[in-house]
């Protein structure tokens, strides 16, 4: 997925991952609708991964979204 598409289906994720200076790396559906047990009252689910700022990393501020 690019980051527009990421955006648009998580979008309070995102902003504060990206307004604290971090980049998404990866973004992928996870659960039922992965493996292909989904049903018509399943929801989506997400995982991802970021690199964290370094400015976080020095601070000990890293995040644990």
């Amino acid at each position: 997925m690019f980051i527009s598409q990421v955006h648009q289906l998580l979008p309070k994720a995102t902003t504060k991952i990206l307004s604290e200076g971090h980049k998404i790396l990866l973004v992928t559906k996870f659960g039922s609708h992965l493996y292909g047990t989904a049903n018509e009252s399943s929801d989506y689910d997400y995982r991802g991964i970021f690199l964290t700022s370094i400015k976080s990393l020095v601070l000990g501020k890293a995040p644990r979204h």
